[in-house]
C-alpha cells in the first residue's frame, strides 16, 4: 500500500464520510471510491494468501 493510498484511507476513517473526505482531500468523490475499493481487494487478497 503507498502512503497516498493509506492517508486517503484514514481520512475516510476520520470523516467517517467518503464524499466529505474527497472534498478535504481535493479530489472526486468517485475516484476516492474507487481507491477504497482497490485497497479492499488487496487486502483480501494478503489476507487469504496468508490464511
Amino acid at each position: 500500500m503507498e502512503y497516498r493510498q493509506l492517508r486517503y484511507v484514514l481520512k475516510i476513517a476520520e470523516e467517517k464520510n467518503i464524499s466529505l473526505a474527497a472534498k478535504k482531500l481535493y479530489i472526486s468523490q468517485p475516484s476516492l471510491s474507487q481507491l477504497l475499493l482497490t485497497v479492499e481487494k488487496k487486502l483480501v487478497l494478503l489476507y487469504l494468501t496468508e490464511v
